[in-house]
């Protein structure tokens, strides 16, 4: 990703470092902040690949259009249940919790091998 999207990528940091122990507090900051241990169910690699679902008034053809946009995970979202992504076509944000997620697939990620690329996506 380009340094343009460094602040995001800090921001995960930051969302991730907050849920795991620290060594001087005993707990998790978030334990600590929230009183309960946090959910770590929700991590995702940063930056991935994932198909997101799209919803029946964002598709170009409601019954036979394509149900899901290959996009760019980019962000954790605190105030909804779901990611934030960013869609290749339209440069534009979406946020979903409906995810096929392509966690070994990087958009600028050039493939060591031919022997080794089995599909298509991390050669984007």
């Amino acid at each position: 990703m380009s340094i343009s999207w460094w602040a995001e990528a800090a921001h995960a940091s930051n969302y991730i470092y907050n849920r795991f122990p620290h060594h001087a507090l005993g707990c998790t900051p978030f334990e600590l902040w929230y009183g309960h241990k946090p959910n770590l169910a929700n991590l995702r690699v940063w930056g991935c690949l994932a198909y997101v679902h799209l919803q029946k008034d964002q598709r170009e053809e409601p019954k036979h259009g394509a149900h899901t946009r290959l996009c760019i995970f980019i962000a954790y979202r605190d105030d909804y249940k779901g990611w934030e992504f960013l869609d290749h076509e339209t440069g534009s944000r979406v946020v979903s919790r409906d995810v096929l997620w392509q966690e070994n697939a990087f958009r600028h990620k050039p493939c060591p091998s031919s022997i080794l690329c089995t599909s298509s996506i991390c050669c984007i």
